[in-house]
């Protein structure tokens, strides 16, 4: 999935941490572009920094002593076309940007984050798909032109999407 900038979507670091102390879990989600040349900028919808993460699906939790994901209900988001300035998101080479989720009580109870009693941690993971990555594009030069506005009708030159995927975090309670 290399362009002619010589930048991919494996270029796009993404971590995830646990942040202590917290009333609920909440993660420290970092995102790092590795390419040492070129800026990548991302639209964040459905992408680890969307603010909707949990409720989209994209975190993936299994509880201590249970060998399936937790059942989330998710929902249904229609965004409206184009993106607007601050869906997307310019990191230079070497840049990260981070964020905190905090996974409440209204997705995960404490009780289910202690699980079955048999000690062992709870475990989060993102799962995704990058909905729309271009590499060597600052966001100022795709405000407001035609690469924006045909986003979705397919063959956008330069625009690169895939799966990610973060590794396994154990969960502290």
């Amino acid at each position: 999935m290399s362009h002619s900038t010589g930048a991919s979507l494996t270029d796009l670091h993404l971590t995830v941490s646990q942040v202590q102390p917290a009333s609920a879990p909440t993660l420290l989600i970092t995102l790092k572009n590795t390419n040492p040349k070129v800026p990548i900028t991302i639209l964040t919808w459905n992408s680890p920094l969307d603010a909707l993460l949990v409720q989209l699906g994209l975190v993936i939790i299994t509880l201590s002593g249970s060998s399936s994901p937790l059942d989330i209900p998710t929902i249904m988001v229609k965004r409206r076309m184009p993106p607007p300035e601050d869906s997307l998101i310019t990191l230079e080479p070497g840049q990260d940007v981070s964020r905190t989720l905090r996974i409440g009580e209204r997705f995960v109870t404490r009780e289910q984050w202690r699980g079955d009693g048999s000690g062992g941690p709870a475990k989060v993971q993102l799962r995704g798909r990058w909905t729309a990555v271009w590499p060597g594009v600052r966001k100022q030069e795709l405000l407001g032109t035609k690469r924006l506005e045909t986003l979705g009708s397919g063959g956008e030159e330069g625009v690169l999407s895939g799966e990610y995927e973060s590794e396994s975090l154990d969960i502290v309670m």
